[in-house]
Formats: structure tokens, C-alpha cells, sequence
């Protein structure tokens, strides 16, 4: 895990890695949902604070960002 930068995250008495991003490769991985704080409204256990709002907006930007470095693109469809 050396060529990784890794988050450590604790709930109910395990710990776990939650968040990894390769140093020199393009690859990041959740072991999480960053969507959920802003689009999951039924459990009363998901935050829903300015914070929390923050967190997945720059999750998403964040994947869009590293996505449109990419060359691959859907072939054209004729019209």
C-alpha cells in the first residue's frame, strides 16, 4: 500500500481503510457513498450539513475532473 495514499475511518468499534488514491497512477477507490449526504434523505444518521454538502460536491468534482482527463470518448453516432 506504500504507492497509496490511504484514509482511516472508525465506526462502531472498526476501523477500516475508507478512501484510497493511487500517488502515481490515476486510480482512487470509496468504500463509502459521497453522494449520500446530499440526495439520500431517509436514515436520520446521514448528515446533512453545510460540511457533509461540501464533502460530496468535491467528491464529484473530483471525479469528474480526473474522468475528462481521460482520451476514451463514446464513439459518434450518425445522425
Amino acid at each position: 500500500m506504500s504507492d497509496f495514499e490511504t484514509k482511516i475511518t472508525s465506526c462502531d468499534m472498526f476501523v477500516y481503510v475508507s478512501t484510497v488514491q493511487a500517488y502515481n497512477y490515476p486510480v482512487t477507490a470509496f468504500q463509502w457513498h459521497p453522494e449520500k449526504n446530499a440526495f439520500e434523505w431517509g436514515p436520520k444518521t446521514i448528515p446533512h450539513t453545510e460540511d457533509a454538502i461540501r464533502v460530496t460536491q468535491q467528491a464529484a468534482n473530483f471525479f469528474i475532473s480526473e474522468a475528462r482527463k481521460s482520451s476514451n470518448r463514446p464513439p459518434a453516432r450518425k445522425i
